[in-house]
């Protein structure tokens, strides 16, 4: 299976190699439990070996891979309390920036999520998985860089790459206009808008937080898989 990843074309090949890969991990172009080699992803990208391997052993430390031998570089299940405990991350850290945005954030960069929104309404609408799930992603990611709050981003953006896969697969098996639940993201833009930093971390909250869905839809794959 391939993912259309692009090559590699010039210096510090691992940290290149590390930021394609794990992009791919966060949009879902793997699915859990895919076995990912060292020599594919070097032919795929159009490196050697060694920075492939270095990116990996990164990607292995965050969790977002996991290698159970030399050879053996496998896409992580995820499991119902590991998917609760990604979500909790994300609704302490990412409540926080939607607080200390509201005090801060330009009106540039107000335009610019009200633009996202807008964005990401046509592509639910249109039933545009891969467009919505992405806009939706950078819709979060902008009111943290908003925030000015660069290591809680990185942290979220680790998060994802270990969620991508399995909310990917999950959105593709369920009905998506369900899954997207605007009235949080209305919430967010009110209180960005008033500097109502309460508000706005409420809304990123339940946003964030709505995910009882998915947690069920992985202990049920979990069950089917153990039963097998």
């Amino acid at each position: 299976m391939t993912t259309s990843l692009d090559p590699i074309r010039s210096a510090n090949l691992s940290d290149q190699v590390y930021e394609s890969v794990r992009n791919a991990l966060v949009e879902g172009k793997y699915e859990p439990g895919q076995r990912l080699t060292i020599a594919g992803l070097a032919n795929e990208l159009g490196v050697s070996g060694t920075p492939v391997r270095e990116a990996i052993f990164r990607l292995v430390t965050e969790r977002a891979l996991e290698m159970k031998a030399a050879t053996e570089i496998r896409v992580p299940e995820m499991t119902p309390n590991q998917f609760r405990e990604i979500q909790r991350i994300g609704i302490l850290l990412q409540g926080e920036a939607a607080e200390v945005a509201a005090q801060i954030i330009s009106s540039e960069q107000l335009r610019s999520l009200e633009g996202i929104q807008e964005q990401l309404l046509v592509t639910v609408a249109e039933e545009d998985l891969t467009r919505a799930t992405s806009l939706n992603r950078q819709f979060h990611f902008e009111i943290m860089v908003a925030a000015d709050m660069p290591m809680i981003l990185a942290t979220v953006e680790a998060t994802y790459a270990m969620k991508g896969p399995v909310l990917k697969l999950y959105l593709q098996e369920t009905h998506m206009q369900e899954k997207f639940e605007q009235v949080h993201h209305e919430a967010i833009l009110e209180g960005l808008r008033t500097g109502d930093g309460m508000k706005a971390r409420q809304a990123m909250e339940s946003d964030v937080g709505s995910c009882d869905d998915v947690i069920n839809w992985i202990l049920k794959r979990q069950q089917a898989t153990e039963a097998a």
